[in-house]
């Protein structure tokens, strides 16, 4: 019954519930946004649950891939830990992907495609593409802001999920960047090509620095453009955490300034929902 347990607790911590969570957010927050603040079924239940297969999928074929880099960095994962087995995985990979597919079949041929598409570029990403630096980072954060583009195709404002779209492709772009200064050690003992290793910890520090700065001004952007008291104090304070993130990043702490783009990221999101 114990050995059963830890495999259901396994199962879910493999597909990263907190990454699920956010992905289908932001999908129903799209399709929110593109209907002009109107719920409409039963797209705007499909859409984000496929959108939630497509990412648990995705996660799953990464552990897959990574298994050895993961025996390294991250030994209590399930796969590195051999909880779960990688033909479990597989299998497991294979029925989220179907199952995505046929949801999105229902909402109408643009998600239909969507799904497909990000089904297989997700994993080119992790056979591949991840590899490589900088392209693997912005990949990773190109599906994350086509999420919200996703969960606009069903509704007849979809312009209106562009800058939330852009806000999360550039906090995540960001946010990949810190994981692989995080992931250093592990990743240059597997001969890995990531920014970091090839250019180092202080370009890298630099480059985040960059990106975090046109955030800001994008920031500052939406506080223009929402001209809402809550909007501003709530933007106001993603910025002030934006440039902790920045001082932090000097002192090498990485997986601290990893956590809290992530916040500001949810945050962020829930911004959007105010009108």
């Amino acid at each position: 019954m114990y050995r059963f347990i830890t495999k259901i607790k396994a199962s879910l911590k493999i597909i990263r519930p907190l990454n699920c969570i956010i992905a289908g957010f932001s999908i129903f927050l799209a399709g929110y946004l593109s209907n002009n603040y109107d719920i409409k079924l039963p797209q705007m239940l499909f859409l984000p649950i496929a959108g939630i297969l497509v990412t648990a999928a995705g996660n799953i074929i990464n552990d897959i891939f990574d298994i050895e880099i993961d025996k390294i960095n991250r030994p209590q994962r399930p796969l590195a830990s051999n909880i779960l087995s990688v033909k479990f995985a597989k299998s497991y990979y294979s029925i989220l992907v179907i199952i995505s597919i046929i949801l999105s079949s229902y909402v109408n041929i643009y998600a239909l495609s969507i799904v497909i598409f990000s089904n297989i570029i997700i994993f080119f990403y992790s056979y591949r593409l991840k590899s490589l630096p900088l392209i693997g980072n912005f990949t990773v954060s190109f599906f994350t802001g086509l999420s919200f583009i996703y969960g606009g195709v069903a509704g007849n404002y979809i312009h209106l999920t562009f800058l939330p779209a852009f806000f999360a492709f550039l906090i995540n772009f960001i946010r990949e960047i810190v994981k692989d200064c995080e992931d250093i050690t592990g990743d240059k003992e597997l001969n890995l090509k990531t920014f970091p290793i090839l250019y180092g910890t202080n370009k890298s520090i630099k480059l985040a620095n960059i990106l975090l700065g046109i955030l800001i001004l994008a920031c500052y952007y939406l506080i223009y453009i929402k001209q809402s008291i809550i909007v501003t104090s709530i933007i106001t304070f993603i910025i002030i955490l934006l440039i902790f993130v920045m001082q932090i990043l000097q002192k090498n702490k990485f997986t601290q300034a990893s956590k809290i783009l992530k916040i500001c990221m949810l945050i962020g999101i829930i911004s959007f929902l105010i009108k």
